[in-house]
């Protein structure tokens, strides 16, 4: 089915730039939010997916350091 998905994340005070994105079973879909401030910020992505049973989506961090992480789960 199609599934409309959201998150909402809160960077802290610090100079790098924070990404979060969308995985679709461990690949980035490169839907997801920046926050290239200086400052904390509230910041929110949406997107729409196709998913079939057994598929898996999660959100991962990255910075300019970090490549990525996250935890999948199961639809």
């Amino acid at each position: 089915g199609v599934y409309f998905l959201t998150f909402t994340a809160t960077t802290r005070n610090d100079s790098e730039d924070d990404r979060f994105y969308f995985y679709k079973n461990r690949e980035n879909t490169w839907i997801g939010a920046l926050d290239h401030s200086d400052g904390q910020t509230t910041m929110t992505a949406s997107g729409m997916f196709e998913l079939s049973h057994g598929d898996t989506m999660d959100v991962r961090f990255h910075t300019e350091w970090n490549g990525g992480g996250g935890r999948p789960t199961r639809k």
